[in-house]
């Protein structure tokens, strides 16, 4: 039942420092890819609502995205040095993968480059080789170091926590388990998506 918060770790602390984990965990671990260009505000709040909440019951599921997402830059990557039409980083992989690339035409349309079509485009020299800095693609990107900042300290937090109550031999809820999971998968994500820009709203256009 309901156990009240003074002279005790109560229900309501308990559920709050778990929820308030969860909730910064699972938001400021997403890396969201370009929307389209005719998305709106809050369909893009929306959308990246929607992968919280699947990060929430399914965080390892966002983790195979991110794994996902690294694999398919680093391909990107290995294609484009070999052919040595550039020097990329992951960060520019990413890019690519996350649908941030744009081939515009002469009559003003613009289509999306995915990472198998900018591979076979660059491979058949059908493309010219976007000349993009690293520092342009951070420039673009809304790194949110605030969130992220808190998120981390909310992690140490919660895990030292965790740790002092096994030392000490005190129980721990099945709510603080699921959180500690949800934690893993979180760092596990920061570290799959360090690399992957945070946040661009339109795509480089390239000719």
């Amino acid at each position: 039942g309901w156990v009240a918060e003074p002279g005790g770790r109560g229900t309501a602390g308990l559920l709050w420092s778990c929820l308030f984990t969860i909730f910064i965990c699972t938001w400021s671990a997403l890396h969201m890819n370009v929307p389209a260009d005719n998305d709106s505000t809050m369909e893009i709040f929306l959308h990246k609502l929607r992968y919280m909440v699947i990060g929430v019951f399914t965080p390892e599921l966002i983790s195979m995205l991110a794994y996902s997402d690294l694999r398919d830059a680093h391909t990107i990557v290995t294609a484009v040095n070999r052919e040595q039409v550039g020097s990329w980083t992951t960060t520019h992989g990413h890019l690519v993968v996350m649908g941030g690339l744009s081939v515009g035409s002469s009559d003003g349309r613009r289509m999306r480059l995915d990472g198998r079509e900018f591979i076979r485009l660059i491979t058949e020299k059908t493309l010219s080789m976007p000349i993009i800095d690293k520092l342009e693609i951070q420039d673009k990107s809304k790194a949110d170091w605030v969130t992220k900042s808190i998120a981390c300290a909310q992690i140490a937090w919660f895990v030292c926590r965790l740790i002092s109550r096994a030392v000490q031999r005190l129980p721990v809820t099945t709510l603080e388990l699921f959180t500690l999971t949800i934690v893993c998968c979180t760092v596990t994500t920061y570290v799959l998506w360090w690399q992957k820009p945070h946040d661009i709203r339109k795509p480089f256009v390239i000719k």
